[in-house]
């Protein structure tokens, strides 16, 4: 990890700004540069808060970068969510472990998912 990011950096101070290295950063894990828009579902029913995603396929990074859009909603509105949920008929083997591993409910399409 660290000899990528010695290659960028010295890619970097050659070559001066460049986008690929600021996207490459926010892949390792830093802030990107730029500030960007997350799109999320949020459902609220009786002081319940549920923040859902819906998307045709779901791989293990996703459900990481899903946890990160709810971490930033609980922090930037100071309210944590009671329900985590994502509806996809396609989710990767590898992938559930990860959501049950962070709370995340899946579910294969939205008939399923419990009534409050």
């Amino acid at each position: 990890m660290r000899r990528i990011l010695a290659v960028f950096n010295e890619f970097n101070r050659r070559n001066g700004p460049n986008p690929l290295f600021r996207s490459r950063l926010s892949i390792l894990g830093q802030p990107p540069s730029q500030p960007d828009q997350i799109e999320l579902e949020v459902i609220i029913k009786n002081g319940v808060l549920i923040l859902c995603e819906l998307k045709s396929s779901f791989s293990k990074p996703d459900m990481y970068t899903f946890d990160r859009k709810v971490s930033f909603y609980e922090t930037k509105h100071q309210r944590e969510a009671s329900q985590k949920l994502v509806i996809s008929p396609m989710i990767d083997r590898l992938a559930a472990p990860v959501a049950k591993k962070l709370g995340i409910e899946c579910y294969s399409d939205s008939i399923e998912v419990e009534v409050l």
